[in-house]
């Protein structure tokens, strides 16, 4: 995918340094800053104030005018791009009347390969989440959330817990996952720092929480066993 794929090279100005000026549609328009832009930085002739409104505009715009695209995009950008800050923005931003309600949905789950979506949008807009962005993000949490993506990325020092994310969007474990209900159960524990036992479904916690229960002087053993470590999810 490229921006010259996607305009066509009309002369239809000027640039800032008086060139001739090349019109692009707003698909290319978004495709530039999306893969340039890190959120909340100046360039040298656009600040970030403005970059970053005109990335949400543009957005806004491509939700009513093409929102099926635009979905596609973001999954693209999130997953083949590699890029971060984006997608996250572009999926956690206010909607505008006119998108169909699906996008929202699809925006939010194909956008987040992390967490901190959520934390993202509500420090903007508050806590108050459109029900297809929820849906969105409880959709990726079905997809993201594991024993090990719960041990490497959940502690108190982040702002946002896997815990705040469940009880804010409510997301139904897959059935084809008979730990994920279990799971999602034993995070809200963890958040709520309730001491129930961790659930034998949930084989790499307890392995974790057994070799952390030991006494410091007996876990040097334990490194001559790299399979029980990475059965307790350490890398």
């Amino acid at each position: 995918m490229s921006a010259a794929a996607l305009s066509p090279r009309l002369v239809s100005g000027r640039t800032f340094e008086g060139a001739p000026g090349h019109a692009r549609d707003a698909r290319s328009e978004l495709f530039l800053p999306s893969v340039s832009n890190m959120v909340g930085e100046d360039i040298f002739y656009e600040g970030k104030s403005e970059r970053d409104q005109r990335f949400r505009d543009l957005v806004h715009r491509l939700a009513v005018q093409d929102g099926e695209w635009l979905a596609r995009f973001l999954a693209w950008l999130r997953r083949e791009a590699d890029m971060r800050s984006a997608p996250i923005v572009a999926a956690s931003g206010r909607g505008r009347r006119g998108a169909r309600p699906p996008v929202g949905r699809q925006r939010a789950a194909a956008s987040r390969r992390a967490r901190r979506g959520p934390g993202l949008r509500t420090s903007r807009y508050g806590r108050s989440i459109p029900k297809p962005v929820k849906r969105g993000v409880a959709d990726a949490v079905v997809r993201l959330y594991g024993e090990r993506s719960l041990l490497k990325c959940d502690a108190d020092s982040r702002g946002w817990r896997f815990g705040d994310v469940i009880d804010l969007v409510h997301p139904t474990p897959d059935p084809a996952l008979p730990w994920q209900g279990e799971l999602f159960k034993h995070t809200l524990d963890r958040r709520h720092r309730r001491d129930e036992r961790i659930p034998r479904a949930l084989g790499v916690l307890a392995a974790r929480a057994e070799l952390m229960a030991l006494p410091v002087d007996r876990r040097r053993a334990v490194l001559a066993d790299p399979e029980r470590l990475r059965a307790a999810g350490m890398t």
